[in-house]
């Protein structure tokens, strides 16, 4: 079964003073994944972010093969994280800052993530199949009420999932019991070959749903990312 999860932090929303305090930080990352931080890479306060970001969608992504799991940041390990020069990606030309991929382990679970840094925020999608299949966007909205952020995303992803199929539909996105959204075709027909998840923080709203190879057509961003 495949799986798929995003996060979103937008840097601006984030109080850097207390993050880099060890009482904050310490309830995210562990002493291991502490000792890996490089100054050179980037700044304190994003790299505890990134690591945040990265547990998130890793989370989201294991909660939909592990119904009930509880999110545990300093259970989430982190590991073996490196840089992917954009060239080597298959984002596109439109992305121009680099990719940092990582590995996690959730429960047992290990799962690969792909995250970009950028100055307004920070975006990382965890999946169990290839990046290659996976079609994710990240937009700045004007108005951050959470019910403008729910409403926004939802609207943009139906949008981008309608490329993705042959013939008309009504799309719509609904919750499972455990509250993961999942695409509802036509009223009734619930599509589990093409998992997706969202997020948003402040100002920006993100969605990343895995697209099965039997549609011929992947498409990639078709409008660069705000802030690259």
């Amino acid at each position: 079964m495949n799986s798929i999860g995003i996060d979103i932090v937008a840097l601006h929303e984030v109080d850097i003073q207390r993050t880099v305090l060890p009482q904050f930080y310490s309830k995210i990352i562990t002493a291991a994944e502490l000792a890996c931080y490089d100054a050179a890479a980037m700044p304190f306060y994003q790299y505890i972010w990134l690591l945040w970001s990265v547990k998130e969608a890793a989370y989201k992504c294991a909660s939909r093969l592990q119904p009930g799991l509880l999110f545990s940041p300093t259970r989430t390990l982190v590991s073996n994280i490196s840089i992917l020069a954009t060239a080597a990606s298959n984002y596109g030309p439109e992305l121009q800052d680099d990719v940092i991929i990582a590995q996690v382990e959730v429960n047992g679970l290990q799962l690969h993530t792909h995250s970009v840094v950028t100055e307004n925020y920070i975006v990382s999608i965890a999946c169990t199949g290839s990046f290659d299949e996976v079609q994710w966007d990240v937009r700045h909205i004007d108005d951050p009420h959470p019910d403008n952020q729910s409403a926004m995303v939802r609207q943009l992803v139906i949008k981008e999932l309608q490329e993705y199929y042959p013939q008309p539909c009504n799309i719509a996105i609904a919750k499972t019991i455990e509250g993961l959204p999942i695409i509802v075709r036509d009223d009734s027909i619930v599509d589990d070959n093409m998992p997706l998840s969202f997020s948003h923080h402040g100002h920006y709203v993100a969605y990343a749903f895995v697209v099965p190879r039997r549609f011929k057509c992947l498409k990639v961003h078709s409008e660069p990312l705000p802030g690259s």
